[in-house]
């Protein structure tokens, strides 16, 4: 488990299996908690990240966040 075992606080390893259709809701309430940590468990270790299903939504993430940067940086100017 790598990074685990220098954590301080008792931690539990739970699996989460859900329909795909709830699952960003579902991921979305309990990383409002505070209180989890998310692992990427995909078995499938034949696809690099980019090839993933969610690859494109952490690229167009990545991209609003570039534009907002940019955004402030010309409005303070």
């Amino acid at each position: 488990m790598g990074d685990y075992a220098f954590r301080s606080e008792p931690m539990s390893f739970v699996q989460l299996m859900m329909e795909k259709d709830v699952a960003h809701a579902t991921v979305d309430e309990i990383a409002k908690l505070s209180c989890m940590q998310f692992i990427d468990s995909d078995s499938n270790t034949v696809k690099t990240a980019f090839q993933r299903p969610w690859s494109n939504e952490v690229r167009l993430c990545a991209e609003i966040l570039r534009q907002l940067r940019l955004f402030r940086g010309v409005s303070q100017a």
